[in-house]
Formats: structure tokens, C-alpha cells, sequence
């Protein structure tokens, strides 16, 4: 019978994790642990000695008598940093939203830049030319998924932050200035994440030419037709 069958006996899964995606390779992956024998259903582990501000994979396998089976792909979890490393701080408030409804998963747009943003410096930063150290928090100091539609080190850099909850007057913290931080950006920022699973697409139209990106993390990505863009 094949693994997944009712009738076939309960394999025994392993989880496999690490910071590379280690695919269908077990060795390729940095470690891994043995849940033992697991009937149909949800399963969990702890895991222990993560890196701060880090992006790790993991993986199930599963194997009984009758074969072996790998989850269809992996999946990822960025670590929160710790943002006393940070020098710089900054309060973003919403207090133009004025509805009664709590907005969940709002990707909200910041703006960054040198002109209107008090005590804001590209110079500050660890990594100006991509603003790989830049951080946010909400008010409980969970670290928020965004990304980068546009750095401008030298104008004005267009974010898109992820906050869990909004309502008029929520305030978010952006932090930067980390010289532990990364050359380059979390793998969060460009894989979707600040897009919640109701944006089907997301373009932001800023190519002049060739592929229209889909930012949403589903690949819908589009051609411009008679040179609309």
C-alpha cells in the first residue's frame, strides 16, 4: 500500500531543519530530529540553539514499511533579532486610520527619507546601500515581516510593513543601525511573507521594461503588452 493509505502502518517522521534548504537531501541538511512513530495529525518539536535575527528551513519526512515521502516543500521561520543591538530607533503611529475595525495583517507603506523623517539617515545604517539592517516591531516587540519596494539611499524608500493589528493610533518601531546585521536583507523581505494568503498578486508596476514581478510569493508574475509600462 502507499504511505499515505489509511490501512498503512504509522510511519515514523523526522524533521529536518536548518539554515540552508536542504531539499530532499537529508545530508544537506544542517540537523534534524526524530518525532518517532506519528499517527495522522499535528506534530511539534522544540528546537534549541537558533542564531538571533536568522532564517532557517525545515522539512518532514516520513517512512514506514511500504515507502517514504517528503512534505511537498519546505517551510521557513526567521528568528526575532535583538533590537538593544540597534542604534537607532524610530515610532512610526498610524493616526490616519479612523474606522472602528481592527485591520489584521495590514501591509501598511512607510516612507524613509532624509527630508521629512526627523533623526532619519541613510547613514546610519550598517548597510545603506540596501538597508539590510532595517528591523520593525510592534508594541510587544515581535519583529514584523516587510518588504522593500524601493531603496533610494539617496530619496525616499518605499516599505511595505506587515502589522498584525491596526487600529487608529497603532504604532510600530523601525530600528536600524546593527553592525552584526547581515549584508543582505532576510529572506522574509523578498519571499512574500508581508503579503498575507488573501493577496492572490501583488504588482507594484516599478519595471520599465520586461517581467511585471508579482511580490505576492505566488509567481503570478507578468509581460507588459503593447508597452503599457
Amino acid at each position: 500500500r502507499a504511505l499515505g493509505e489509511p490501512s498503512a502502518a504509522a510511519p515514523t517522521v523526522t524533521v529536518f531543519w536548518g539554515e540552508p534548504d536542504g531539499g530532499t537531501t537529508p545530508g544537506a541538511w544542517d540537523a534534524s530530529v526524530d518525532l518517532g512513530v506519528s499517527a495522522e495529525g499535528p506534530l511539534s518539536t522544540t528546537v534549541t540553539g537558533l542564531s538571533i535575527d536568522t532564517t532557517y528551513y525545515y522539512r518532514y519526512y516520513a517512512t514506514n514499511a511500504n515507502g517514504e515521502a517528503w512534505a511537498d516543500s519546505a517551510a521557513g521561520l526567521t528568528t526575532d533579532p535583538d533590537f538593544t543591538q540597534f542604534t537607532h530607533a524610530l515610532p512610526i503611529t498610524f493616526d490616519g486610520y479612523d474606522r472602528a475595525e481592527t485591520l489584521v495583517d495590514f501591509p501598511a507603506l512607510v516612507q524613509l527619507n532624509e527630508f521629512t523623517v526627523p533623526c532619519f539617515g541613510y547613514d546610519q545604517f550598517t548597510h545603506p546601500s540596501n538597508g539590510a539592517d532595517l528591523r520593525f516591531a510592534d508594541a510587544t516587540g515581535q519583529a514584523l515581516n516587510y518588504e522593500v519596494e524601493q531603496w533610494d539611499s539617496a530619496g525616499t524608500s518605499l516599505v511595505w510593513v506587515q502589522v498584525p493589528a491596526l487600529s487608529a493610533g497603532t504604532t510600530i518601531t523601525a530600528y536600524w543601525g546593527n553592525a552584526s546585521a547581515a549584508a543582505n536583507p532576510p529572506a522574509y523581505t523578498t519571499d512574500g511573507s508581508a503579503w498575507s494568503e488573501e493577496y492572490v498578486g501583488v504588482w507594484h508596476f516599478n519595471e520599465d521594461s520586461g517581467t511585471v514581478f508579482d511580490s505576492s510569493g505566488n509567481g503570478l508574475h507578468g509581460t507588459p503588452v503593447d508597452d503599457v509600462i
